[in-house]
């Protein structure tokens, strides 16, 4: 028998996370485009020019980017999935999915340029996954 629909819904907390996740993943394929982040050296001393992420590694850039939406979007389809089957895998799988994402942050603010930028998105899906899971 399918669960109730109030059984269904993500509490109103954990669907903002969710909702802010998505939208920072969101702005992050555009940003790649136009946000300048990554330094072009010169032989020039001073200040060097900065170019956006898909101008410097090409369009592995945009895919990069555009990871951590579709990390939010399964997260977000794992917890309602999770609401309705308690018991079942998908709890667990947004969890390790939102941890992986934010490891991957973190060890990108220092091996690949948006890290940093990437960082908010886990943050907010790991809030959802622990508002989401609560008990009543």
């Amino acid at each position: 028998m399918a669960a109730p629909a109030a059984r269904r819904r993500l509490d109103p907390a954990a669907r903002n996370a969710l909702v802010a996740a998505t939208a920072w993943a969101v702005a992050l394929v555009p940003a790649a485009l136009w946000l300048p982040v990554a330094t072009v050296t010169t032989d020039r001393p001073g200040p060097q020019p900065m170019q956006s992420l898909v101008a410097h590694i090409g369009a592995g850039g945009l895919l990069l980017a555009a990871v951590p939406l579709a990390v939010s979007v399964l997260v977000g389809a794992c917890l309602r999935r999770g609401r309705a089957n308690p018991n079942g895998p998908a709890i667990p799988f947004a969890w390790a999915a939102a941890g992986t994402l934010a490891v991957a942050a973190l060890v990108g603010t220092v091996t690949i340029l948006i890290g940093v930028y990437v960082l908010p998105t886990p943050v907010l899906l790991l809030a959802a996954c622990g508002l989401g899971t609560r008990t009543e």
